[in-house]
């Protein structure tokens, strides 16, 4: 058994690239290291265009203790000659940016959608036949988490919103996709009878009032709104959606805006809601009607 170790350097004498790891004994003993892209590199170049330089001595607790100070992340990222993929003192693989990039690059290539539903029925089948995987999977449900845990993944959440391309993703992934009416049954029971506290409903309603509606999302907004049509059941009117003409027609809806429904407590309340909405966009520090998003409701 070996008491001594050393640190050593092993740099390519044609790209200055290095690599710096940990080895028993006081000599190399042609030792050329046991990371994988230095045994490429001797493989590509030969052994001759390298060489092995003992940086220092000491026991193997205190080189492993010396590697791991030296061997960091930090240095893995940001020197692109370095060599090592893990962190020093027998740390976790660890690859660059760029490495983890050309690993997605491929893992996306791969990942037909023949593959997708292998893999998909692989898991149903493995879930089906094992009761105790699925109990497992139960008790996932209603975790509760911690105060700290829920800002951070909704500080994520929103990290995540701001990327535009993140959101056209998300929208092509969804578009097209229907809701069966079971989950739409499931989803309405299980709001049915749910009341806010008022300190929740003003907290959602801070918290919309600080969202910013995208200038595209707004334009389709409005592009939605102009192709409105008016229709009323004789008690007052509504505005409709082209494709949802007959539906409406066939709850007794006819063309046409009518007017008379319009009281003074109606244009109070509309001038309620126009003040209210006035004030979240001053206190959201929007300068633009625009950018703002937020809840509102008749008085």
């Amino acid at each position: 058994m070996s008491y001594i170790a050393h640190l050593y350097k092993i740099t390519n004498q044609k790209t200055g690239e290095y690599y710096i790891g940990k080895h028993n004994g006081w000599r190399q003993n042609n030792y050329w290291g046991s990371g994988h892209k230095v045994k490429g590199q001797i493989k590509k170049y030969g052994k001759e265009n390298f060489t092995y330089n003992i940086l220092c001595y000491g026991s193997p607790e205190y080189i492993y203790e010396l590697e791991n100070k030296y061997v960091t992340i930090e240095l893995i990222e940001s020197d692109e000659k370095c060599l090592n993929l893990t962190i020093g003192g027998d740390g976790p693989t660890y690859h660059k940016k760029e490495t983890r990039q050309k690993i997605s690059k491929k893992l996306k290539l791969a990942m037909t959608p023949e593959l997708k539903k292998r893999i998909s029925d692989v898991k149903k089948e493995f879930y089906k036949n094992n009761p105790e995987a699925r109990a497992k999977c139960a008790t996932q449900t209603g975790r509760i988490f911690s105060e700290e845990h829920r800002k951070k993944l909704s500080a994520n959440l929103i990290e995540r919103f701001k990327n535009p391309k993140y959101r056209e993703k998300l929208s092509q992934a969804l578009k097209g996709k229907k809701v069966s009416e079971e989950a739409k049954k499931k989803i309405s029971l299980k709001n049915k009878g749910k009341v806010r506290t008022e300190e929740t409903k003003e907290l959602i309603r801070q918290k919309r009032a600080l969202q910013v509606i995208p200038k595209e999302a707004y334009e389709r907004q409005a592009k939605i709104i102009s192709s409105l049509i008016w229709m009323n059941d004789g008690k007052r009117s509504y505005r409709i959606l082209p494709n949802k003409i007959e539906e409406a027609k066939q709850k007794g809806y006819v063309f046409g805006r009518m007017t008379n429904y319009i009281t003074e407590e109606y244009k109070n309340n509309s001038k309620n809601t126009a003040s209210k909405m006035w004030q979240n966009i001053k206190n959201a520090g929007c300068k633009n009607p625009k950018e703002y998003v937020g809840e509102i409701k008749l008085a």
